[in-house]
């Protein structure tokens, strides 16, 4: 017997995994079943371009390769969290609605 390969998952030249010709990476389709507990369907109505066996495919090759896209996952969030704290910025939304309003006037 021959195995026949899902060819629905690409990796990039660092090594990550997106969903072929979509663009959407796989850690991406695991944060949102793993960690938002969106089903297949939920999360193929939040992304009209993913087809049912691409989602299936990304978790399938997520669940092949978890420790080390949970890593990547990991590794994510905290490079998010520590911009956060690195550079915060004090103008809000508010702000620049009103900076916008201003512009508009002048």
């Amino acid at each position: 017997m021959i195995a026949a390969p899902i060819e629905m998952i690409e990796l990039d030249e660092r090594g990550v995994a997106y969903i072929f010709g979509i663009r959407i990476k796989v850690t991406q389709i695991a944060i949102e079943s793993k960690y938002n507990g969106m089903s297949p369907i939920d999360i193929m109505e939040a992304h009209p371009d993913l087809s049912l066996a691409s989602i299936y495919a990304a978790l399938s090759y997520y669940y092949s390769h978890s420790v080390e896209l949970d890593k990547q996952i990991t590794d994510e969030f905290e490079y998010v969290e520590r911009m956060r704290r690195e550079h915060q910025d004090p103008l809000r939304k508010a702000d620049l609605e009103l900076r916008q309003a201003l512009r508009k006037i002048a």
